[in-house]
Parts: C-alpha cells; structure tokens; sequence
C-alpha cells in the first residue's frame, strides 16, 4: 500500500522524502539500503535530490529523551534520474545497481567518516584520473 501511495503522490507531481536505509544510523555512517526508493525512482521516472545530513545524531545523544542544541550540516546535490520503466519486471540487478548509484551520490554530500562503502575507493580514484589525462 505504501509504494502505491508513493506512486501516486509522484504521479501528481508531489515530492516525496525517503531515507533509503529505512532507520537511522546510530553510528552517523551510511549503512545497507533497501531498494524502494530506486524501485520508485525507475517506476514513477520521477527526479531524485540527493540530500547528506551530518550532525544530527548529536540532537538526542544516547538514549538521550532531550533534544540538545547542536548544528546539522544539510546539503542539497544536483537532481539526477534512473532509468525510467513504468511497466515490466525489474530484476534484482537493475534495482542493486540504482540504489547503489542513489547511495554514491548522497556518499558524496557527507564527510568522509559517514560514506562507509561508498566512499571512493583507489579503482574509482585511478579510473578519474585516466580520464583526466
């Protein structure tokens, strides 16, 4: 029911947010995602913002039942899109490689200590660095 309403919500133009993990981090680095949100992305065609928040964790520390004063660095990355497929199967394929390409770019938005495995890694480095010579 969940993914309909999405559907529809981004069917009439409507923005939705979602947090691809599907929980917070208690550590603040990403961690495994689902593959809804690339699921939505390649059925609706819809444009995706990707967004890396840094600094929250320190809002309610611990088990913490205040919130503490504190900053949180939010910043905002160039929209993109996944391949569009309203209809047909997706196969497992597709969807890992959309929610990895969602999940590189938010990576590249936080501080290095939060990408977790999608930093960039030496093949990335040395694959952008051939390219630029």
């Amino acid at each position: 029911a969940a993914q309909r309403i999405a559907l529809e919500h981004l069917a009439a133009g409507r923005a939705i947010g979602i947090f691809p993990e599907g929980t917070r981090s208690r550590t603040g680095v990403l961690r495994e995602p689902k593959v809804g949100v690339a699921l939505l992305a390649m059925r609706s065609g819809a444009p995706l913002l990707p967004v890396g928040i840094s600094g929250s964790g320190k809002i309610f520390p611990g088990r913490s039942r205040w919130p503490h004063r504190t900053s949180v660095d939010i910043r905002i990355g160039k929209p993109f899109r996944l391949p569009h497929q309203p209809t047909g199967r997706l196969d497992r394929e597709a969807l890992t490689e959309g929610t990895n390409r969602i999940m590189r770019e938010i990576a590249a938005l936080l501080p290095e200590w939060q990408q977790g495995p999608y930093r960039p890694g030496p093949i990335e480095s040395m694959n952008e660095h051939s390219r630029s010579t």
